[in-house]
C-alpha cells in the first residue's frame, strides 16, 4: 500500500534497462522474503514468488504500459499526447510505442499493436494482464520445477495458472468470520515463527534439511543416511501422537465443519478421505 505506489511512480512512461529491471526485482524479493521470514540469500527467486502471489517487477511494468498505452490510444483526437501517438506510431524506435510492440510481440497478442481499439480500458487490461500474469507464471513453474531444494514445494502447489489466484491469502481463514470455537485455532496458525519454519521447510531451506545422519536422535533408528525432516515428519515413532492429532484436525476441519474455501481445496479433502479410509 506504501511502497508500491512509489516502486511503480512514472513506470508506464519510464523506459528501463535490464539492469534497472533487475534492480527492482531484488528490491522486490527483498521485501518479500522479509514480510513471509525468509532467508536473505539462497531461496529461488520463482518459489518466493509463487509464496508470495507475486509477479515479478518486469511483468507488473509491462501490465502498466499496456494499460497506458490503451488510455492514449482512447483519448481524444483533439489531445496533443493523442496527436504526437499518432504521429510517432508508426515510425517510432525507442520509447513507449517501441517497447510496447516489444512486449505485445512477448506475449503472442502483436495483433493489438495497432492506433485504434474498440475494447473498454478495463476490458483490455483485464485481458493483458492475464496474458502476462499466466506467461509469467508458468515460466516460475518451469525454473521451480528444476529447483532441488524446493521439490517438496513443488509437488505440493496448488497450480492456478496465474498469480491472480495463486496468493496465499486464499489459503488463510478471516477470524472474524470464524465461528467462536475456532477462533483460537485461527490465531495459531497465523503465529509467525510457525509459519516461517513451514515455508523453509518447502522450500528446502529449513536448517533441519541440512542434518544428514545415520541415526535418528529421536528415536535411534538408524540408515544409510537419514533426512532427519523427512524422518521426524512422516515417519519417526517419537513424533506419532503429535502426527495424529495434526491429521486428526486437518480431518475435522476439512471434513466436518467445511470451513470457508474448503471446497477449492479438493485434492487435500481427496487426501484426508483417503487417509481417514486407510486407519478403519
Amino acid at each position: 500500500l506504501l511502497v508500491r505506489p512509489i516502486l511503480e511512480y512514472a513506470a508506464p512512461i519510464l523506459t528501463y534497462s535490464k539492469s534497472q529491471i533487475q534492480q527492482y526485482e531484488r528490491f522486490q524479493l527483498k521485501a518479500l522474503k522479509t514480510l513471509i521470514g525468509l532467508q536473505k540469500y539462497g531461496t529461488l527467486s520463482a518459489a518466493v514468488r509463487l509464496l508470495a502471489g507475486v509477479e515479478p517487477i518486469k511483468s507488473r511494468f509491462d501490465y502498466l504500459k499496456l494499460k497506458y498505452f490503451q488510455k492514449i490510444r482512447m483519448m481524444d483526437t483533439d489531445r496533443t499526447v493523442h496527436k504526437i501517438f499518432r504521429y510517432r506510431f508508426a515510425e517510432a524506435t525507442s520509447a513507449l510505442c517501441e517497447e510496447v510492440k516489444e512486449i505485445l510481440k512477448d506475449n503472442a497478442i502483436l495483433h493489438e499493436h495497432k492506433q485504434t481499439s474498440n475494447q473498454t480500458l478495463s476490458s483490455f487490461a483485464r485481458f493483458v494482464k492475464s496474458k502476462i500474469s499466466t506467461k509469467s507464471y508458468k515460466n516460475d513453474c518451469v525454473l521451480l520445477s528444476k529447483s532441488q531444494s524446493a521439490k517438496l514445494f513443488h509437488k505440493l502447489i496448488f497450480r492456478e495458472g496465474t498469480y491472480l489466484n495463486a496468493k496465499p491469502q486464499a489459503f488463510r481463514f478471516h477470524r472474524d468470520k470464524l465461528p467462536e470455537i475456532f477462533r483460537s485455532w485461527s490465531d495459531s496458525i497465523e503465529d509467525r515463527k510457525s509459519r516461517t519454519g513451514f515455508y523453509q521447510a518447502l522450500l528446502g531451506k529449513h536448517p533441519m534439511h541440512f542434518m544428514k545422519q545415520r541415526m535418528c536422535p529421536y528415536c535411534g533408528t538408524s540408515h544409510d543416511s537419514v533426512d532427519i525432516l523427512d524422518h521426524a515428519l512422516f515417519d519417526c515413532p517419537n513424533w506419532q501422537s503429535e502426527r495424529q492429532n495434526w491429521i486428526d484436525r486437518l480431518e475435522h476441519d476439512f471434513l466436518i465443519n467445511k470451513l470457508p474455501n474448503a471446497e477449492t481445496n479438493s485434492k487435500l479433502i481427496n487426501i484426508f478421505e483417503t487417509i481417514h479410509e486407510t486407519r478403519i
